[in-house]
């Protein structure tokens, strides 16, 4: 090969490798920046259109350009000097939770709960979770997560239990696998077994406690609550095989265990009803 053939290969390569780099530093690099400042673009324009909005796959919340009214109408305006607000997080079915929560719902719900901290203090709110029906929203979607519901505390409670359309949270005493006793908690069992006698629905029972004693011994404690409300409804009648028990013993706190208030909402089993 003369002198001119090995220069004109030699300048060849490189010149198709610096071209090759050149893409792969500038070019590629811009599009893709281009599209990801897009999408965050868009996700930032629809969550402006919402006071609270979340995104999939995302569990921090953005608030949008009407979020101080929000908070002040339709959160806030039900407050009054010791009543405590339940914040109830939505999720998709596939969407993967943060390290520490069952599922996004709750992670939803717990950064909310993060947000209102100047507003009212964690003791006085509780967390809790529910499913989105139907097919998520595409990735980078500005979608609504969250509802929100003042309840009375609960020396002053008419009843100790709460229900949110298929999820029920039921109470206990301190160190008690026995419920709270209430008639109209013994009323909601009896009849949730005639509707379970009429449908083929199962039911998820999950057992809580507060962070009161040993972590291995409040697993147990916690089991033994959702087996308790299991064991209602067997008695009603109910499959024990339609219905699963498990337990969080104090991991999943619903709110603050800094007073006797919040360990009591954190003494619980909550029970779902799934199609």
């Amino acid at each position: 090969m003369n002198t001119k053939l090995l220069l004109l290969s030699t300048f060849t390569v490189l010149y198709f490798l610096g071209a090759q780099w050149w893409y792969s530093n500038h070019i590629a690099t811009s599009c893709c920046s281009t599209a990801e400042a897009a999408s965050a673009a868009a996700m930032t324009s629809a969550a402006a259109s919402l006071p609270l909005a979340f995104s999939l796959q995302q569990a921090a919340p953005q608030t949008g350009d009407d979020y101080a009214d929000y908070l002040k109408n339709n959160i806030l305006n039900g407050q009054t000097a010791d009543n405590i607000l339940q914040i109830t997080g939505r999720f998709y079915d596939g969407e993967t939770p943060p390290e520490g929560f069952d599922n996004m719902g709750l992670a939803r719900a717990a950064a909310i709960r993060d947000l209102l901290k100047d507003e009212l203090p964690a003791e006085r709110i509780v967390i809790s979770s529910r499913k989105r029906a139907g097919a998520p929203t595409a990735e980078g979607t500005a979608f609504d997560a969250a509802s929100f519901n003042w309840m009375a505390a609960p020396d002053k409670a008419e009843t100790t239990i709460v229900a949110i359309e298929d999820e029920v949270t039921i109470y206990f005493p301190f160190n008690s696998t026995v419920k709270d006793k209430n008639a109209k908690v013994d009323d909601y069992l009896k009849q949730l077994g005639e509707r379970l006698q009429q449908t083929e629905e199962q039911i998820s029972i999950t057992g809580h406690t507060d962070n009161i004693g040993e972590d291995e011994a409040n697993m147990a404690l916690g089991q033994k609550r959702a087996e308790s409300i299991r064991d209602l409804l067997v008695g009603y009648g109910i499959a024990a095989n339609r219905i699963t028990v498990d337990s969080k013993g104090e991991r999943q706190a619903a709110t603050s265990n800094d007073t006797d208030e919040g360990r009591h909402r954190n003494r619980r089993t909550v029970l779902r009803i799934l199609n």
